[in-house]
C-alpha cells in the first residue's frame, strides 16, 4: 500500500466547551435557546450567539453550568456571625 496517495483528513476536530472543557454536540443560541446541528452565522439573534452546545449540561458555551466556581460575588450571602455581643443601644 502506498501512503503517498492518501488524502489527509480535512475534518475539523469537534470543538470543546470553553467553560468546562467537555465535548460539544451541535450548537445552541445563548439568547433564545434555539438548537441546530451546524453553526448558523445568519441566526436571528446574531451569529455570535450561535455557540457550541456543551454535552455536559446542554447549554450554550457561554451559559455552561458544569463547573461554575463559587466566588463571593456569585454565591449566596452568608448569614451574619453571632459574636455573642449585645446589639448597640439606641
Amino acid at each position: 500500500m502506498d501512503d503517498q496517495n492518501t488524502v489527509p483528513s480535512t475534518a475539523a476536530p469537534a470543538p470543546t466547551c470553553t467553560s468546562c472543557g467537555m465535548a460539544t454536540s451541535g450548537y445552541k443560541c445563548a439568547v433564545c435557546g434555539e438548537e441546530s446541528a451546524a453553526h448558523d452565522q445568519a441566526h436571528a439573534c446574531g451569529g455570535e450567539n450561535c455557540q457550541p452546545k456543551c454535552e455536559g449540561c446542554g447549554q450554550a458555551d457561554s451559559k455552561c453550568t458544569c463547573q461554575q466556581p463559587q466566588t463571593p460575588s456569585s454565591g449566596p450571602t452568608p448569614p451574619p456571625v453571632d459574636t455573642g455581643a449585645a446589639p448597640p443601644a439606641m
